[in-house]
């Protein structure tokens, strides 16, 4: 007797939206006002699980996170001191990773690559002593349209750990493999996972891990990843900063080996700085 295998369809993105519809939801809905997009955050402690915000208010965890990266870009933000999250706004913030929000004064703001506070050595620790790091605090924001969920995606604030460090299923990396089969991140369904690391003080932090989801996309859904990415360029782009997407994971050891040091070498002639990340410093990959 034969026995039937039951087929899962594999999720689906939602049905492309009629563009007069959406318009219209668009000017009802968001009159005088920025759409915003929920964070989910890398956790910490080593956690594996991705806390993901429902419908209902509530949370609920996932091994892994299943979509289309919309735009992804560096941002920059600086609060004096120790940072203690709350809802104060930064004193300088940057949405391009290359230019404050506030004017230049002693040094201070302005172009992010001379800016005082975007200088190794200037971080504040949490027990108020000087660290090596930068005290003004970078992250890559990524923009993910769930799977089978919403039209609006998911803002994943990544440290510079996920997003540049030359580890398998990086960021960074998982970007380059993709171009190399001439593969834009829109028209791809990618999927994170979060991988479990332990620094030199016995500290287990988390970090993502990147890969491609076999099958690719179909012939419409890339239209509408591409009419989704047209549409929202404007609000993921203008996106104001929430001290939430800074909150630090715990961090990697701080560390140089002689490749490190090399590198070090290299950044010191160039225009921008490098991003340091607890003492490893690596070139923003997305500079322009």
């Amino acid at each position: 007797k034969s026995k039937e295998v039951a087929k899962v369809a594999s999720p689906q993105l939602p049905a492309i939206p009629d563009p007069k519809e959406l318009k219209e939801i668009f000017d009802s809905n968001f009159e005088g006002i920025t759409p915003s997009f929920e964070i989910i955050k890398i956790p910490t402690g080593g956690g594996t699980f991705w806390t993901v915000p429902t419908e209902e208010g509530e949370e609920d965890s996932q091994k892994e996170l299943v979509g289309v990266i919309l735009d992804h870009y560096t941002v920059r933000a600086y609060w004096p001191g120790v940072f203690s999250g709350g809802n104060s706004p930064p004193a300088c913030s940057s949405l391009n990773g290359r230019q404050g929000n506030q004017p230049r004064t002693d040094g201070e703001f302005g172009d992010c690559a001379t800016c005082k506070w975007a200088q190794f050595g200037t971080a504040t620790k949490p027990d108020g002593n000087s660290g090596r790091g930068q005290a003004c605090k970078l992250k890559h924001r990524v923009f993910l349209l769930p799977i089978g969920q919403s039209i609006f995606p998911y803002l994943i604030p990544l440290s510079v750990m996920s997003a540049t460090k030359k580890y398998d299923g990086s960021f960074s990396t998982y970007t380059v493999k993709l171009a190399g089969k001439l593969k834009k991140l829109r028209e791809v369904k990618s999927r994170i996972k979060l991988t479990k690391d332990t620094n030199a003080d016995g500290q287990e932090y988390s970090k993502a891990q990147f890969s491609e989801v076999p099958g690719g996309l179909t012939g419409e859904e890339k239209k509408m990843t591409a009419f989704l990415s047209e549409q929202l360029k404007s609000a993921m782009k203008s996106r104001p900063f929430e001290t939430e997407e800074f909150d630090e994971e715990v961090k990697e050891p701080e560390t140089r080996g002689p490749e490190q040091r090399e590198v070090d070498r290299e950044e010191r002639t160039g225009s921008a700085p490098a991003v340091e990340e607890d003492g490893e410093r690596v070139k923003d990959p997305w500079e322009k």
